[in-house]
């Protein structure tokens, strides 16, 4: 039997450290895997530190915010609540609907014939014997196309009473109310989280005087969603999202405000104070 003699070191047999057969060197740990290495940095900050995200995750439900069926439930109550009672004769809604009856039927704002065909209302002013309502006339003159588009399907005969007074609410105050919920709520999640802004948009929604004042055809909430539109115009001004087109807006509906009610001119000076504002310190 042979026995196998070591080479000399430098021999021919000898194995060179450059020699790529030669395993990894035992002074470093093996390298880790390609997808390890980036699964590791994935979670890792510079530094080594683990990032808060990979140890706090963002729950998914938080950054959808609300549910659909939030929003349809939300919907569905302001479309289809219709509190009223025609024996209490609702002065403040009743006296714009008689104006405007007026408009299209006799073609003056004087209501002294309406108040002789349907009855007498309250909330009415006088003058030289002739009756108005004691109210800004927005909402009247906005309930003049309805009533006469009424007018048209219901002849010969009048226009009844709650069918007026079913779609002046349902055109003048319900939608524009759901339409202001909509901008809040593109507000609020410029600035806050989802699921914060449609918590924030339904309590605003159905927990205040929006949802109550919304279901009858007075002014209080139409100078909210005029309010609301004209400072939402000069907010996406000063972001430069628009320009002109904004600052038109604003005016349409400071204007309008003071239309619909004359006390929403203190509302209309903070619209024109944050207009200035921002548009002096715009960058």
């Amino acid at each position: 039997r042979e026995r196998a003699v070591p080479s000399e070191p430098g021999g021919p047999d000898a194995v060179s450290p450059a020699d790529p057969a030669e395993p990894a060197s035992a002074s470093g740990p093996p390298e880790a895997p390609r997808d390890e290495t980036d699964s590791r940095a994935a979670v890792t900050g510079p530094s080594g530190e683990v990032s808060a995200t990979a140890a706090h995750p963002v729950p998914i439900a938080a950054s959808r915010g609300a549910p659909r069926w939030v929003w349809a439930s939300l919907a569905a109550l302001y479309l289809l609540l219709f509190p009223y009672h025609p024996n209490l004769r609702s002065p403040n809604e009743l006296c714009r609907l008689w104006q405007s009856i007026s408009l299209v039927d006799h073609g003056t704002l004087v209501i002294n014939e309406v108040l002789r065909e349907r009855g007498y209302v309250g909330d009415l002013s006088v003058k030289d014997g002739k009756y108005y309502p004691s109210k800004a006339p927005l909402l009247s003159f906005a309930a003049t196309p309805l009533y006469a588009a009424l007018r048209a399907v219901a002849r010969p005969g009048p226009v009844p009473e709650v069918p007026l007074v079913f779609f002046s609410r349902l055109f003048l105050t319900v939608l524009p109310t759901l339409w202001l919920l909509w901008l809040v709520r593109r507000y609020l999640r410029e600035h806050l989280s989802p699921l914060v802004s449609d918590a924030l948009t339904v309590t605003y929604g159905l927990g205040s005087l929006a949802f109550s004042y919304s279901l009858l055809f007075m002014s209080h909430q139409t100078v909210a969603v005029l309010l609301f539109a004209g400072f939402y115009a000069l907010w996406r001004c000063a972001r430069g999202d628009w320009r002109e087109r904004g600052y038109v807006l604003a005016g349409v509906c400071a204007g309008a405000t003071v239309a619909a009610e004359y006390t929403g001119a203190l509302g209309v000076l903070g619209l024109v104070l944050y207009g200035v504002l921002t548009f002096l310190f715009q960058e």
